[in-house]
């Protein structure tokens, strides 16, 4: 399995974060095939970089599987404004970020949006439903099932990019 994130860190705080890894392995369930919850990810930058942390990722196949929709927050705490500029994903055709926006008569509709999101400084960028997401378009076969989990990088434009692992929950829940 790969990691769950790509950063570049000095040694002291590679050998802090193994170690704390450790440490969390032991709060793991024994048996009875339960799943302690995964910690937040974060890109640590190098001194005087962006903060980036990402809470709650989570994909649903669209029923058809010709789509998905991701949702996250992802959590800024660094002193100067960044931008999500781009998602990848390998097996699909396309990652898009996109807005679902209600229409004057009402109804919502998704407009792309090709220039990414803005995330100010020290601020929280929820994608969820009825708002701001990334749609997943033309999955190659196999299609992910629920409880996997896919890989998903995340381009920012100063925050490095990072690599977050997100889990595929059932359409609907």
């Amino acid at each position: 399995m790969t990691a769950a994130f790509h950063l570049r860190m000095p040694p002291a705080l590679r050998l802090l974060l193994v170690v704390a890894l450790l440490a969390g392995a032991g709060s793991c369930s024994q048996g009875g095939g339960e799943v302690a919850e995964k910690p937040p990810q974060t890109a640590v930058p190098e001194e005087g970089g962006q903060v980036v942390r990402i809470e709650n990722p989570r994909l649903y196949i669209v029923p058809g599987g010709a789509s998905g929709a991701v949702y996250m927050d992802i959590i800024h705490s660094g002193s100067s404004d960044d931008r999500l500029l781009r998602v990848e994903m390998e097996g699909v055709q396309s990652a898009q970020t996109h807005e679902s926006i209600a229409g004057e008569d009402g109804v919502m509709r998704m407009r792309g949006s090709p220039e990414g999101f803005p995330l100010p400084a020290d601020s929280v960028l929820k994608l969820e439903r009825g708002g701001k997401h990334v749609m997943l378009l033309g999955f190659s076969q196999p299609l992910p099932h629920v409880g996997e989990r896919v890989e998903l990088t995340l381009h920012f434009e100063k925050a490095d990019a990072m690599t977050v692992q997100v889990p595929v929950k059932e359409y609907g829940e």
